[in-house]
């Protein structure tokens, strides 16, 4: 899927990504969270990465969402 990516076979030759959705209270989504690295993990990440990205990207959205609330 991602073999001809630009990233991918050019500079910053990317071999590794892990997303985690940003979805509002509200239930919109608003992006993707991601790492990447020019290492390939052929494991992937394990149970505590995946949980570390899950709290970065509720994080995340919780800053959008207090953001929001300012401006209001």
């Amino acid at each position: 899927r991602f073999r001809n990516n630009p990233l991918v076979t050019g500079s910053p030759f990317i071999r590794f990504y892990a997303g985690a959705p940003l979805i509002s209270p509200e239930g919109y989504k608003l992006g993707t969270l991601c790492v990447i690295d020019t290492t390939p993990r052929p494991h992937g990440l394990d149970l505590s990465d995946k949980q570390n990205l899950r709290e970065f990207s509720a994080l995340a959205v919780q800053v959008l969402v207090n953001r929001r609330r300012k401006r209001e």
